[in-house]
């Protein structure tokens, strides 16, 4: 939440402010490269009011931070992000998105538009719109690769890694290759073991792999009975330390008796398979190959 100039934010015990000069003594403390400037984020089905709200504080906090900065040698030297609110609102996103191309931020966050949400490309569409495309647009938030396509054709460049820390939360291992080499969740196991959870899984468990199944196209949930005595890589042909050094069986192991090694290897497989995603990505963007990626990759 932000009120006038302040941002209150919502910890385990209670909630904390965050003014302009709060956050620059923070951002002369880290000493980052770049910084996003702090915003007033709102969820969709908000009224007309509170969107305009959101766009107007927005703005006041990014000019109180950029006139701080006009002053401080050290703060010039910290490349400021401008963010793009308004809710679901598509005439505060297209003022918000106006406004702060006027001033001077080196790059743009479109926040708080949820892929999961209805319409939710046409309304990224319009704040990409009215966004000047020499300088970078940032996307935040966790995203499946389909949802990465869809915002990268409506002009967004830069992408965060939040999709596979979610994967690694949940206790799933990501799958992220071609689609000729990615099994469906139900298949990617070895068959012995199949024979095995049929044998001897009560029809709770059946029904537990059942809903593991729904999951996505794109994870597996390791936490699964069924990889107890898998003894194959997280995914096939993956090079990542995990997948190379150990195997499903130990992984579920270790998510059965809650070791913290077990989201490391997970998290360092997920980040593998994410990163080389998005590296096979950029060659076929070079390449010109990018249709034929993107039909090749989401092909079931």
């Amino acid at each position: 939440m932000i009120f006038s100039s302040a941002f209150f934010f919502h910890c385990l015990v209670s909630f904390f402010q965050i003014n302009v000069d709060q956050f620059i003594e923070i951002l002369k403390s880290f000493k980052p490269n770049i910084a996003q400037c702090l915003c007033d984020t709102v969820p969709s089905g908000e009224s007309c009011k509170r969107n305009r709200k959101s766009v107007d504080r927005t703005l006041k906090f990014l000019d109180e931070l950029l006139e701080c900065r006009k002053n401080s040698d050290m703060l010039k030297s910290i490349e400021i992000l401008g963010s793009v609110e308004g809710g679901d609102s598509e005439t505060e996103r297209v003022r918000c998105a106006v406004e702060t191309s006027k001033r001077e931020v080196a790059g743009f966050v479109v926040e708080g538009i949820e892929p999961s949400s209805q319409n939710w490309e046409e309304l990224l569409k319009t704040c990409i719109k009215n966004l000047p495309s020499d300088r970078p647009r940032f996307f935040p938030g966790p995203m499946t690769p389909d949802h990465i396509f869809s915002a990268l054709e409506c002009g967004i460049d830069v992408f965060d890694s939040s999709f596979a820390y979610e994967a690694t939360r949940r206790g799933c291992s990501l799958n992220l290759q071609c689609s000729s080499k990615r099994c469906k969740p139900e298949l990617n196991h070895t068959n012995d073991v199949t024979e095995k959870c049929k044998a001897t899984q009560s029809k709770e468990l059946e029904e537990n792999i059942s809903e593991n199944i729904k999951k996505t196209r794109f994870e597996m949930n390791i936490a699964n009975i069924r990889y107890k005595e898998d003894f194959s890589s997280l995914v096939i042909g993956c090079s990542c330390y995990s997948c190379t050094n150990h195997t499903r069986a130990y992984i579920y192991h270790l998510l059965e008796t809650k070791e913290m090694l077990a989201e490391v290897l997970l998290m360092i497989h997920n980040f593998h398979q994410y990163f080389s995603f998005f590296k096979k990505l950029r060659e076929a963007l070079n390449n010109d190959t990018y249709e034929t990626f993107k039909q090749d990759f989401l092909r079931t």
